[in-house]
C-alpha cells in the first residue's frame, strides 16, 4: 500500500513512464545519446529505491533514523545538487563556480564526520546564493531553496549525532519521509532529462511528445473528466501558455513542458490555448464520463 495519494500518483507516474521508456523502438531512439541515457538510469536507481520502500510501507509505523544512514542520505542529494549546479556552470563558462561544486558522492561520505556540516553551511554560502537560485537558466534543475534548507537541517541533526554510536533513534523521518526524499530525487531526475529531450526536438518530435505524455502525473482522485495535452507553435513546445474553456472563468497554465491538464463536467465545449504573443488556436471537443480528452494546440 502507498502511504498517500501524492506518492500513490508518482507511483504510477514512475510505472508507466520506465514501462513506456523500455519499449524497444522507444529506447533505440535515445540509447546512444548518453546525457539522455545517463539521466534516465539515474532515474530508475532512485525509483526503484521508491518501489522499496513502497513494499516495505507497512512493515512500521515509525522509522529511526542511523547517523550513517543519514550521512548517505545528505551525500547522495547534495551530490545530485552539485553535479546539475556543475552541469549549469560548463553551460555558462564559469569556471569558477565549476571548481566550487567539484565534489562526488564519495568525496563527501569520506568526509570527517565533524566537517560535514561546515561544508555544507560553506556552499549554502558561496554556491547556492539567492542570485544563482533565481537565475531563470538555473530554474530549470528544480533546485529550490526549501530542498537546499532541508539538506542543511539533516547536516545540523547528523553534527548532533558526531561521537555517537551508528545506532537508530527517535527522529521525524521515517518511511513516509524517506518516499517523499526519493519523490524530489525524481523531480530533479526528470527536470534534468527534459534539458536532454529537448535535443530531439526537431529529429523526432515524435518521440518528445511521447516522452512528456508518459511521464504525465496521472491523478487517482475522483474525478476523472476533463482534458489535457500539449501547447506548440511550429512544432515547438510553448510552455507558460494560457488555456481556458470558452466562455467560463476556467483557465489554467501550461507548465515547463508545455503541458496542461483541466477537470470539468462531460459534454461538448470550446477550448482555447494563448502563448504570452497572443498567437491563439480554439478547438471544439468532446469530454466523454471518466474520461481524460487528449487535445494538443499548435498555434497561429
Amino acid at each position: 500500500m502507498i502511504y498517500n495519494k501524492i506518492q500513490n500518483e508518482e507511483f504510477v507516474r514512475g510505472v508507466t513512464f520506465q514501462t513506456h521508456m523500455e519499449v524497444p523502438e522507444v529506447k533505440n531512439v535515445f540509447v546512444g545519446f548518453l546525457p539522455l541515457k545517463k539521466r534516465y538510469e539515474l532515474f530508475k536507481e532512485h525509483f526503484g529505491e521508491f518501489q522499496d520502500e513502497a513494499k516495505n510501507k507497512n512493515k512500521s509505523k515509525a522509522g529511526t533514523v542511523t547517523k550513517e544512514g543519514l550521512k548517505k542520505s545528505i551525500s547522495k542529494r547534495l551530490a545530485i545538487y552539485l553535479g546539475f549546479t556543475k552541469d549549469y556552470a560548463i553551460d555558462k563558462k564559469n569556471e569558477g563556480l565549476k571548481l566550487l561544486v567539484s565534489f562526488s558522492e564519495s568525496d563527501i561520505l569520506d568526509m570527517k564526520e565533524g566537517n560535514l556540516l561546515e561544508f555544507v553551511n560553506t556552499l549554502m554560502k558561496d554556491v547556492f546564493k539567492a542570485s544563482l537560485l533565481t537565475d531563470v537558466d538555473f530554474m530549470t534543475y528544480n533546485i529550490t531553496s526549501l530542498k537546499l534548507s532541508a539538506i542543511v537541517a539533516d547536516a545540523v541533526l547528523y553534527n548532533s549525532m558526531v561521537g555517537t554510536v551508528n545506532t537508530g533513534g527517535n527522529s521525524s523521518s521515517s518511511a513516509n519521509d524517506k518516499m517523499d526524499e526519493l519523490m524530489n530525487l525524481i523531480h530533479l531526475d526528470f527536470a534534468s532529462m527534459d534539458l536532454t529531450v529537448k535535443e530531439f526536438e526537431e529529429s523526432n518530435p515524435d518521440f518528445v511528445s511521447d516522452y512528456h505524455k508518459n511521464k504525465a502525473i496521472i491523478d487517482t482522485g475522483t474525478r476523472h473528466e476533463g482534458f489535457k495535452g500539449f501547447v506548440r507553435k511550429n512544432g515547438t513546445l510553448q510552455p507558460d501558455s494560457m488555456v481556458e474553456i470558452v466562455g467560463t472563468n476556467k483557465t489554467t497554465v501550461a507548465g515547463n513542458d508545455a503541458s496542461f491538464k483541466m477537470y470539468c463536467r462531460p459534454g461538448t465545449i470550446k477550448v482555447q490555448a494563448k502563448n504570452a504573443n497572443g498567437d491563439s488556436q480554439t478547438k471544439e471537443i468532446v469530454v466523454t464520463h471518466r474520461n481524460m480528452t487528449d487535445v494538443d494546440f499548435d498555434l497561429e
